[in-house]
């Protein structure tokens, strides 16, 4: 079997504070005043609708399925964290379960039968015809650029000249996955710069390079998916509510800058699990979760997993919510 490499770069840059806000309270001269974030109020009134609208019954379980795909990827991801990497070299990192789901859906296409089997599996998606629907509908609707906010999804095939892929899957993936399909030397350093530079585009510039000349000697085709968000908070944090405040890690203790906001938002709690969603300029939320203390990664991602995501949702109301995020 040979072997392809999927590539999955995903930027997100958020500008998270502003030195002031609107609406902001006058000084009434008392302290605790001075070093209280004042409230602010987000309008929710759309929020919550869940977009299934547009989807089948077959396609609305897939989606599920693909939430549960992202689940079991993290708890992978953590286990492999764990076991695998050394204590200097362990950081902060981004994943982005879609952008691997979409990889191995175009893959799937140009796979034999088994592998696609595999793949379908994998993603708990039932038919062909129903993953590459999905894959279109997200392309078609996720893409945007809306009240100062930036999304994009941007996909490439880049396989060596000395291979020819099939018409037929390149035709679908050019028209369902707005796809590049792009021939070039492997054995050549300046393919390397070219499919860097691709990603650069792809990321506004804040993914600069991802291949090496060692990735392309031993894959003879690599599927690359980029996604890029640009945005800020629909209610910025103010400067001046940022403090230093100690970080409690998996790996220890770290003393961090912590911004903080009061504000109305959606909010709720499911077996000790604490959710907020918190707007984006545009049609996009961060949904920050917070497990119950003394709780450890690999725990809350099991513990996440096994809810039922619907019935979070119906847990959700507007609530006055202290925000502190790193």
């Amino acid at each position: 079997m040979k072997k392809f490499l999927f590539i999955s770069a995903l930027c997100c840059l958020m500008c998270g504070c502003s030195e002031k806000i609107a609406d902001e309270p006058k000084d009434s001269g008392n302290e605790t005043d001075k070093n209280t974030p004042p409230i602010t109020v987000v309008d929710f009134d759309n929020m919550l609708e869940f977009a299934y609208a547009n989807l089948s019954p077959e396609q609305q379980q897939d989606v599920k399925n693909i939430n549960a795909f992202t689940f079991d990827l993290l708890k992978a991801i953590n286990n492999e964290y764990d076991n695998s990497i050394s204590y200097d070299l362990r950081g902060n990192f981004v994943v982005s379960p879609v952008s691997i789901a979409i990889d191995l859906a175009m893959a799937s296409n140009f796979s034999d039968n088994d592998t696609r089997a595999q793949i379908l599996k994998l993603l708990g998606i039932g038919s062909m015809e129903t993953m590459n629907s999905i894959c279109g509908f997200l392309m078609d609707k996720v893409p945007q650029k809306a009240n100062g906010a930036y999304i994009s999804i941007s996909n490439s095939l880049w396989h060596d000249s000395s291979i020819t892929p099939l018409t037929e899957p390149c035709d679908l993936i050019r028209d369902v996955y707005k796809s590049q399909i792009e021939s070039a030397d492997f054995a050549d350093a300046a393919t390397v710069t070219r499919i860097n530079r691709w990603v650069s585009d792809a990321t506004d510039n804040r993914i600069p390079e991802i291949v090496s000349p060692a990735m392309l000697a031993v894959n003879p085709a690599i599927w690359i998916n980029a996604i890029c968000l640009e945005g800020e908070w629909s209610n910025k944090f103010n400067r001046k509510y940022t403090t230093d405040e100690t970080f409690h890690g998996t790996d220890g203790e770290s003393q961090i800058k912590m911004m903080h906001q009061t504000m109305q938002a959606y909010i709720g709690i499911v077996d000790g699990y604490s959710f907020a969603f918190i707007p984006i300029n545009g049609q996009n939320d961060l949904i920050v979760i917070l497990p119950p203390e003394g709780t450890d990664i690999t725990a809350a991602t099991e513990a996440v997993a096994a809810m039922d995501h619907e019935y979070i949702y119906s847990k959700m109301a507007q609530g006055l919510t202290i925000l502190s995020l790193p």
